[in-house]
């Protein structure tokens, strides 16, 4: 079973998306462009979405399915989601993380380069800036 990534561009795409938030009990929202899709046997099983709010990108929701372990699934979507964002000539987006999460525990083992910049209850802010293609 390999997965399979790709840009969201048809309703059957955010349909596969809202499906697999709904599966992992994150609430129902509006998904913005860019939104990535991990594909697996014909399913939604990753995806990653964004929100604009007062003129700022912000990354977000990043669901992955909880069968098992999937932290290169979340690594890939986060990749393409970047170039996605690059290839729109943006050069920061905003990303935030609630402590104890999945994405929480994939920072602190992968990225803990990254020092948040707001904490809000149980949530950290962060910025992440796009250079020079990294």
């Amino acid at each position: 079973m390999s997965v399979g990534y790709r840009l969201a561009s048809e309703p059957s795409d955010f349909k596969k998306a809202q499906a697999l938030m709904k599966a992992e009990g994150v609430p129902k929202q509006e998904l913005g462009f860019p939104t990535i899709l991990a594909i697996e046997d014909k399913r939604a099983v990753g995806m990653i979405s964004t929100n604009i709010q007062n003129d700022m990108v912000i990354a977000g929701p990043l669901v992955v399915r909880s069968d098992r372990r999937r932290v290169m699934t979340a690594i890939r979507m986060v990749e393409m989601y970047e170039m996605a964002l690059r290839g729109m000539g943006l050069a920061t987006f905003i990303f935030h993380v609630d402590e104890g999460t999945f994405l929480a525990r994939v920072i602190k083992r992968y990225a803990d380069k990254y020092e948040p910049y707001a904490v809000e209850g149980t949530k950290k802010f962060y910025v992440r800036r796009l250079t020079n293609g990294r």
